[in-house]
């Protein structure tokens, strides 16, 4: 078990609250829906869906897992917390295992609680479907970040290896003049939209991780390189 500092500011860790509120009431208010459909199916002339109700609770219960990661003191690290991610998401735990099993082979850890991954990977990708994605796809791969990043915070340090989780989609994309710095690290007011990129960019502070964007109409990718120590 290893310890890395939280080396969110106070107003960041009270920004948290205010993303529990804005990205946690859909999912909380789908569940108790369904929740209801299993107990009183007659109500909504439909048939139970485990899957849908599972789908949710997973959701739920790994986005509060995750901000409550962010408003510690330290975050514990511990490559167990890779098996949580197996019951999320087909491909993100299918490959995440494949990552842990070379890992644990070479003695390398996989930094930070893995519960922090899936909900901002989840955050962007509903983000992409606002912006009219048809199609988002997301690559994972050991990859070293470019020179020119878009973001590196300074709990960053030195690493000589990454996992990098590339996310993207066919959307209409950012504005060309689209200030990612500010999006990444300024959270938004309340009533306005942005809580997704400070939401990534809030994680990759915690986990010492980089960020970098690239988008055009059509084509957007948001790319988050996590450290291997």
């Amino acid at each position: 078990m290893v310890q890395i500092p939280n080396t969110l500011t106070s107003d960041e860790k009270l920004s948290v609250a205010r993303i529990i509120d804005h990205d946690s009431t859909s999912p909380l208010i789908n569940l108790s829906e369904l929740v209801l459909r299993e107990l009183h199916p007659e109500i909504f002339n439909l048939k139970s869906d485990f899957k849908s109700m599972q789908h949710y609770i997973n959701h739920t219960l790994y986005m509060f897992d995750c901000l409550d990661s962010l408003i510690t003191q330290e975050n514990l690290i511990d490559n167990s917390n890779i098996v949580r991610l197996l019951d999320i998401s087909e491909t993100l735990s299918g490959l995440i295992k494949e990552l842990s099993i070379e890992y644990e082979e070479d003695c390398k850890r996989f930094p930070g609680r893995l519960s922090l991954l899936y909900p901002f990977l989840y955050t962007l990708s509903k983000n992409s479907k606002h912006y009219n994605a048809k199609k988002i796809q997301l690559k994972i791969k050991k990859e070293r970040p470019p020179k020119n990043l878009i973001y590196a915070p300074n709990s960053s340090r030195d690493f000589t290896e990454f996992v990098a989780f590339h996310l993207n989609d066919n959307g209409r994309g950012f504005v060309p003049d689209f200030d990612y710095q500010k999006a990444l690290t300024t959270c938004p007011e309340l009533g306005k939209k942005g809580f997704g990129l400070y939401f990534t960019g809030l994680i990759a502070k915690v986990l010492g991780a980089r960020i970098d964007i690239h988008s055009k109409r059509g084509d957007t990718t948001v790319s988050f390189y996590h450290p291997v120590y």
